[in-house]
């Protein structure tokens, strides 16, 4: 998947663009350069990304973890229900 620049959000710093997506928002939070040549890092990049770490359990969430499954991911900011 390549993205066209024009769809690109540009950090508040104005350092780093990101796509207007689900990893583009982990990108962001994580503040990860975007994949320049393909426009912003994607659930592809996640998959392959050396930087995953696998937890026992899900109860081993902590905020700002991201979940990947399936072709989308999503950040973990706390339990609903903390039981």
């Amino acid at each position: 998947l390549t993205r066209r620049p024009g769809t690109l959000y540009t950090d508040v710093e104005g350092d780093n663009r990101y796509g207007p997506d689900c990893s583009g928002l982990v990108s962001m939070a994580w503040h990860i350069t975007a994949n320049s040549g393909k426009g912003g890092n994607s659930t592809d990049d996640f998959e392959t990304w050396g930087g995953k770490t696998y937890l026992g359990s899900l109860h081993d969430l902590l905020p700002g973890d991201a979940i990947l499954k399936n072709g989308h991911m999503e950040l973990f900011a706390r339990w609903k229900n903390p039981g």
